[in-house]
């Protein structure tokens, strides 16, 4: 069983999620899994896990928004994931007509939490923004933030994404293995230039302590974001 909760709305998106965690898994907590797992197959390994007396396992998928990458890959195992025994909730801010779509076609069920009826933005801009960032084209960057922010997207999706084009370049810049698929690998090591390997450790730091100061009330994300572009970028 596949099931899709997106929107701008996280109390609802919390609150359906809890009520489908009762229904189908006596309310058991369910295992979150990252884009950091991407390696391997492990949604084909989850969708066929089963528990030790037999009952439903619930998985939270989130992050999709982070990584292209993430995002193809749980296109494509869709329809795996729908025909489980198994829970697979995906859980995200805000998802493309297009994605939505593409999963319901593969058998999920996708519910909509924003508090209206309106069609789910889309999100074709993230991924320039990123771009935009690795090359280091700070009024480019500028531009496509406001842009992202005017459709729609939350702070924690755009901080997502700015970190996770950073944490490739510098991953490509160190050399070694880096679990990168190659076409991100290689939009990396194209930016890699552009960047020192200090300037990219400072950077990813900043990001953390943004994202905790703004959960703890400390900064406005929105601005403490649009400051780290106009600084960093």
């Amino acid at each position: 069983m596949f099931y899709v909760f997106y929107g701008n709305a996280p109390d609802k998106r919390a609150g359906k999620i809890r009520r489908l965690l009762e229904a189908e898994c006596g309310g058991a907590s369910p295992r979150s899994i990252r884009p950091e797992e991407i390696g391997g197959n492990p949604l084909e390994e989850f969708a066929r896990s089963r528990e030790l007396f037999g009952g439903r396992v619930a998985f939270l998928i989130e992050g999709i928004s982070e990584s292209e990458e993430w995002l193809e890959y749980v296109k494509d195992s869709a329809g795996l994931l729908s025909e489980s025994d198994n829970v697979f909730i995906l859980n995200e801010p805000s998802l493309t007509r297009a994605v939505v779509s593409a999963f319901e076609k593969a058998g999920g069920k996708a519910v909509l939490c924003d508090g209206g009826n309106k069609a789910a933005p889309d999100r074709g801009g993230n991924f320039a923004l990123a771009d935009a960032v690795g090359r280091r084209d700070r009024k480019a960057s500028w531009v496509l933030y406001h842009e992202t922010l005017g459709k729609g997207a939350v702070p924690e999706e755009i901080h997502g994404i700015i970190f996770w084009q950073l944490k490739n370049i510098f991953l490509a810049k160190a050399g070694g293995p880096t679990g990168i698929a190659p076409y991100p690998l290689s939009k990396a090591k194209s930016f890699a230039t552009k960047w020192g390997s200090d300037e990219l450790s400072s950077s990813l730091s900043k990001l953390v302590t943004l994202y905790h100061e703004s959960h703890r009330g400390i900064v406005e994300f929105p601005i403490a974001l649009e400051m780290f572009l106009l600084e960093k970028i």
